[in-house]
């Protein structure tokens, strides 16, 4: 995959569009990941306003510096949940998929929950998701 980066995000504003503008995507196109299709670019603008948080972990990647996948990391933070984390809103662009890159996502997002002592990964999926 030619120029492919994975960066964590800290602050949404520089990618709001193209973050919006790939759950939308792949909502329109069938992904369960907590909206209905058709999604308004509105709704899906006011998602990613409000998705940062301290517990949150946003990787995306990006291809020629265009969004084509992105992963959460949810980090528990109740005192009896600290050795788990979540893997939230696994996405991969229509245009960029099965060259790997939600493979690539899923591995930095294990990564890190190891950096931060996280022994218990909880991904939730259903078969046959895009």
């Amino acid at each position: 995959m030619q120029n492919l980066v994975i960066e964590e995000i800290k602050q949404i504003k520089d990618d709001v569009e193209e973050l919006s503008n790939l759950l939308k995507t792949v909502v329109d196109d069938g992904a369960s990941i907590g909206f209905l299709p058709p999604l308004e670019q509105k709704e899906s603008v006011k998602y990613w306003e409000t998705v940062l948080a301290p517990e949150v972990i946003l990787y995306v990647a990006k291809i020629n510096n265009e969004v084509a996948g992105s992963i959460q990391l949810h980090l528990v933070t109740k005192p009896n949940g600290i050795h788990r984390a979540e893997i939230c809103k696994l996405m991969t662009h229509p245009n960029f998929r099965r060259n790997g890159i939600g493979r690539l996502l899923m591995q930095k997002a294990e990564e890190r929950a190891k950096q931060e002592n996280r022994s218990l990964i909880v991904l939730d999926t259903r078969e046959g998701d895009p």
